[in-house]
């Protein structure tokens, strides 16, 4: 905004919204959109980990899934995915052989 624009009372918030009300109405769809894909993907993680939590000790040893790493990430939130479990395990690894 220059010396001219404050002189004539134009701001530019009142520049902006009068050229794309469009534009933000776009952006603040496609902002919804992707919470509430990012909340369908939390609450899925959510439903998954809680079924694994049930599961007998038994189906999990005929599905060849450890049941410590089970009780392990469903104990993890929601909001953490397996990827960040992982890298997390491998970083924590890294660092007590470096110790050793």
């Amino acid at each position: 905004m220059s010396i001219a624009d404050c002189r004539t009372g134009r701001t530019f918030a009142s520049g902006f919204a009068a050229q794309a009300p469009a534009d933000w109405t776009a952006r603040s769809t496609m902002l919804i959109e992707a919470v509430c894909e990012v909340v369908r993907i939390w609450r899925k993680r959510a439903r998954d980990r809680a079924a694994l939590a049930r599961m007998a000790e038994l189906a999990l040893r005929d599905l060849g899934v450890d049941p410590a790493t089970v009780w392990h990430e469903a104990r993890r939130p929601f909001w953490q995915s397996a990827h960040e479990a992982r890298s997390e395990i491998a970083l924590s690894r890294r660092a007590s052989a470096s110790r050793q």
